[in-house]
């Protein structure tokens, strides 16, 4: 079985969308209007941003729940980032939601990438030259169900189709594997234009995720609670600050070490805390899912 996989990897170039139909809608016209629907929301900016070439945005921290969900934050940064102009290469570094047996800090794939609004062109040339870094593996496998790289590039695909993806999934949570991809992205794309984008959402609370709130709190208010101490070592570009956060107190955010390569490979950058609110706050329950839009100038 394991060598048929291999042959059908080999085979397929295009890495069907698996997404589709459940995090955002499966026909084109309907996810260009579900994306606008989202720029539009009252939880969003408000507005569909008119495409610019300030080249300001360096990066963002984008969630990656279903859009009905995380849309509207997401549109924050895609606001930002569309005013700022998409660059000719994208890295959008995803968790893995599955357990994957690789021992490394990220996992790539040569497959370009199918959703509704058309084929994304992997960058092979930049993706072979980071192969040859012992951190990063490359397998199609692990990356053929997973959702938080897809359901960022509708958002890109809306406004640009010249753009070329590097897709990394990041399955490692250790601070210092995560910071040594950040430091091989940094060395192999100084020279090229880019932006990174960190695909995570923030923590999960609630009986569903096995992190009940105190008595005073309610889950989505717990889950705020807990974020804001997050963002806020974001904000002061303090990595080890926030990898202790994540340790001490158990918080759920579902990326770290996306976040720790990407504060690792800007070096340094001006954060900006863009949106956050919690799935509680759109009528979800008992349970709640923070989701924070942040952007990297």
């Amino acid at each position: 079985m394991l060598y048929l996989y291999k042959r059908i990897d080999r085979m397929v170039e295009t890495r069907k969308p698996a997404a589709a139909g459940r995090f955002y809608p499966n026909i084109k016209e309907s996810l260009e209007e579900k994306i606008e629907k989202s720029f539009k929301s009252e939880l969003g900016p408000g507005r569909i941003p008119q495409k610019g070439d300030k080249g300001d945005v360096k990066g963002g921290i984008v969630p990656h729940a279903g859009y009905d969900y995380s849309g509207p934050a997401a549109a924050y940064f895609y606001s930002e980032l569309a005013e700022s102009g998409i660059p000719d290469t994208v890295v959008v570094m995803g968790t893995m939601h599955t357990p994957v047996k690789q021992k490394k800090a990220g996992i790539t794939t040569k497959q370009d990438f199918e959703t509704p609004l058309g084929t994304v062109e992997v960058d092979k040339k930049a993706i072979n030259r980071l192969l040859d870094y012992e951190v990063v593996s490359n397998d199609p496998k692990p990356h053929r169900r997973e959702h938080s790289i897809e359901v960022q590039l509708p958002f890109l695909q809306y406004f640009s189709t010249e753009f070329k993806l590097i897709p990394v999934g990041v399955p490692t949570k250790d601070l210092e594997e995560a910071r040594e991809l950040g430091m091989v992205l940094k060395e192999i794309l100084k020279d090229d234009k880019i932006i990174y984008i960190a695909s995570t959402d923030f923590s999960h609370c609630g009986t569903n995720y096995g992190d009940l709130p105190p008595a005073n709190l309610s889950a989505g208010e717990y889950a705020e609670e807990k974020d804001r101490k997050a963002v806020e070592k974001i904000e002061k570009n303090d990595i080890k600050g926030f990898s202790r956060l994540i340790e001490e107190e158990k918080t759920s955010i579902c990326g770290p070490g996306a976040i720790y390569a990407i504060m690792e490979a800007l070096e340094n950058p001006s954060p900006e805390l863009l949106s956050y609110y919690t799935s509680q706050e759109l009528g979800s329950g008992s349970n709640a899912v923070g989701y924070a839009s942040i952007s990297f100038r």
